[in-house]
């Protein structure tokens, strides 16, 4: 079956006599170009052969003045130019020709080894041609002359008979010295000639011949190419409908094109990214440093650490967010990926393309998630505090039953001081209770922002599971499985003390009021590359494992498959959200670290969590020397204490024992009043200690106004609840040191002592 149409031989009757024209003009072109090669070659070596032979009779003419051998040396490297273009002649004319031999002439006559195949080429193949043969007969009739040349050095080497033979000697040579001279230079003159008369008639036929050749291609092409031609401009038009599609599907997706020259640093772009920016329509034409200049100063170094990691690795991507500026002075976040295309020989990038993509929805789409997610644990952490509200009130209420009793009983029994002072101690353990409760319940209450460090895991589980341990409902046993070892962790403080409320609220709701037993454990664990790290999806390494177990009702598939989903629960209506556990996988996926549940219907639950471990710190965070002090106790030596609190009892605590340890105390209870009274009696007082929170001011007012009117008056600030941020306050305001209010009894007389030694 013949497939081809009624015309499809005739495309090839015309195109063979193209190709065969094609292969002679290749062939002619090799040639020619060949020849006028070889040519310029001989040329450049007719060039040195005339510089030899005049170094050689100037070097020849000084050792006649000067019989030094030095200049006979030169003399002889001289002349070593012309005699190996000789040698190589005569290598040449040998019968077959010593290719070996000419090469070695040609080298030692100074030419260049590239140009010596193409001179040799040109000997063989082309010497009989007329011009050829002039230029090579006055070559030969030149090493006469230079044998001649040779013959006289060789006179004039030799030793004379007397100073007068040697003188007249030297004249003769000179003489006949001269005379070679001027035939060999004629000689060369001759031979430039002929040569460059014979290049110009091999270009005047190279540049006919090509010509006609070319005519003739050019009349093929033509009949060849109507054709083509008419398929051509169907291309032309099905390119550019596929390039308005491509455009189309471009402005549909949001995404940009641009083609990097990394060399120049010129950028091309599609008209979509004008349109982004603002510039006019067309303007898609940059360079990297224009476009660079569009992003942030403080997302630039990232962008180039991107950028650049993808240059040197053939095998990075570059893949970078950042926000971009427009004309009008808006920012619109944008992806940029893309990959270099093209590398030198060294594997330098030449070549980069990729695309830009408008991500401002999806960034604003996030900025809300974690604004919700943040919200969401917060409400968790409100509903965890509910839960726990019953068994806080019941610790304060025994706490404060403690407190009340043995006051009673310490006033009942004024005569029997061992009684008092056993009521007192009873009192102190219960109001240390009492503070350490509230502290735990601040710790875990307060809303702040994720803050990751290095953190000892141990210690923050014992710190929940004491706040925990008051709560327990009647029935419910807690137990802890801690290991010796010092585990660390990137952890937030805060986030591992919900984990393990959330866990152990849910815990003994799954005991249904029938009692049982919780179980907290932590210890270290390695996870291999098989079942356990391919089941959390965990790169193999050490990990801290802290799992929390019940012995409670247990879960099915169905329940455990959902058990993270938000808002999901299976308590009645009114009894949960549906929060918590979805909670504690955030944020055990905040913390780098996995989570597993392990359960049955009435075998109980196991959650497993693993967290990357860190290496110990090698020395323990030092305390700043203003906050938390703790130095020995002395006397106050009758130096004047302003105490200023809004709180009377705490006022009169603080002046009867700094009166106690020998200080003289003035106390005021508003704060304008008391910058007043410093104001009148700057240098009547050795220290200030302020509460922080006052209804008037606060204070950091205080330290900042009395830093105004006498700034080497230290100042101690007091309060109940001190953070991060009022340290840095603290520290700003000029106060010299930081004390919980709720420690006063310990830290007061220490930290007034340590002030005042350093003041």
């Amino acid at each position: 079956m013949n497939f081809r149409g009624p015309d499809s031989s005739r495309p090839w009757r015309v195109a063979a006599p193209l190709l065969v024209v094609v292969l002679l003009l290749v062939s002619l072109s090799f040639a020619g170009t060949a020849a006028l090669a070889a040519i310029r070659a001989y040329v450049g070596a007719e060039s040195l052969y005339s510089k030899g032979q005049k170094d050689a009779v100037h070097h020849l003419r000084r050792y006649a003045a000067t019989r030094d051998d030095a200049d006979w040396a030169r003399f002889e490297r001289a002349l070593a130019v012309p005699l190996g273009d000789r040698r190589a002649r005569r290598a040449l004319d040998r019968s077959p020709a010593d290719l070996a031999a000419a090469r070695a002439g040609l080298l030692a006559g100074g030419n260049a080894a590239a140009d010596i195949d193409a001179m040799i080429g040109l000997y063989l193949r082309w010497r009989w041609l007329p011009n050829m043969a002039d230029a090579f007969a006055i070559a030969v009739r030149a090493d006469a002359e230079l044998e001649g040349l040779a013959e006289l050095a060789a006179r004039l080497r030799q030793p004379p008979a007397t100073a007068d033979a040697d003188r007249a000697e030297s004249r003769g040579v000179m003489q006949r010295l001269d005379a070679a001279d001027a035939r060999l230079s004629a000689l060369q003159r001759d031979f430039s000639a002929v040569l460059s008369k014979a290049a110009r008639r091999a270009e005047r036929l190279s540049v006919a011949t090509t010509s006609a050749l070319a005519l003739l291609l050019a009349g093929g092409a033509v009949l060849l190419s109507l054709r083509p031609l008419r398929r051509q401009a169907q291309i032309e038009t099905a390119l550019r409908s596929s390039e308005e599609r491509l455009q189309r599907a471009l402005d549909a997706s949001g995404l940009t094109l641009w083609d990097f020259d990394i060399q120049s640093g010129e950028v091309f772009l599609s008209e979509s990214w004008a349109r982004a920016v603002g510039w006019s329509s067309g303007e898609t034409r940059t360079t990297f440093a224009q476009l660079a200049s569009l992003v942030p100063a403080s997302e630039r170094e990232g962008l180039m650490v991107n950028l650049i990691r993808a240059l040197k690795d053939p095998a990075s991507s570059y893949r970078v967010e950042h926000q971009v500026r427009r004309v009008d002075g808006s920012t619109f976040w944008n992806l940029s990926e893309g990959r270099v295309v093209l590398r030198d020989g060294k594997g330098r990038a030449v070549r980069m393309v990729g695309t830009n993509r408008d991500i401002t929805e999806r960034k604003q789409a996030e900025g809300a998630r974690a604004t919700l997610e943040t919200q969401l644990r917060e409400s968790q952490k409100m509903e965890a505090i509910g839960t726990l509200a019953g068994g806080i009130a019941h610790d304060f209420n025994n706490i404060l039953g403690a407190i009340l009793g043995n006051v009673a009983l310490a006033r009942g029994e004024p005569g029997d001081a061992d009684m008092v002072r056993l009521s007192l101690e009873q009192i102190n353990k219960a109001a240390l209770r009492a503070r350490s409760l509230v502290q735990q319940i601040l710790a875990y209450s307060r809303r702040q922002p994720q803050e990751l460090r290095s953190r000892a895991l141990a210690p923050l589980i014992e710190e929940s599971l004491s706040l925990l341990r008051s709560t327990l409902p009647p029935g419910v046993t807690l137990d802890t499985q801690l290991c010796d070892d010092a585990l660390f962790v990137m952890a937030d403080a805060t986030q591992i003390q919900q984990v393990l409320m959330n866990l152990c609220t849910n815990a003994w709701h799954a005991m249904k009021g029938r009692g049982g037993r919780v179980s907290v454990g932590l210890q270290s664990q390695w996870l291999d590359g098989r079942s356990r790290a391919r089941s959390t999806g965990l790169p193999p390494g050490r990990y801290v494992h802290l799992w929390v177990a019940d012995d409670g009702s247990g879960m099915d598939a169905a329940t455990r498959a959902r058990i993270f989903e938000p808002f999901f629960t299976t308590k009645p209506i009114g009894e949960g959200t549906g929060l918590g556990l979805s909670v504690v996988h955030g944020i055990v996926a905040a913390h780098g670290g996995a989570i597993e549940v392990h359960s049955e219907p009435g075998k109980g639950s196991t959650f497993d969590m693993y967290f990357p471990l860190l290496q110990p710190p090698d020395t323990p965070t030092a305390l700043s020397n203003w906050a938390e002090l703790d130095a020995p106790g002395g006397s106050g030596q009758g130096r004047h204490v302003l105490y200023i609190d809004d709180d009377e009892v705490m006022l009169r605590l603080g002046q009867r024992l700094r009166q106690r340890e020998g200080y003289r105390v003035s106390c005021c209870q508003d704060p304008h009043e008391a910058v007043r009274l410093v104001r009148s009696r700057a240098r009547d007082f050795d220290l200030v200690v302020s509460d922080f929170n006052m209804p008037q001011c606060s204070g950091l007012d205080v330290a900042r106004s009395l830093a105004q009117i006498r700034p080497d008056l230290p100042v101690v600030i007091s309060s109940g609840h001190i953070t991060q941020e009022l340290h840095e306050q603290a520290r700003r305001s000029g106060a010299r040191g930081l004390m919980h209010k709720e420690n006063t009894l310990e830290e007061l007389g220490t930290l007034v002592q340590r002030v005042l030694q350093e003041a």
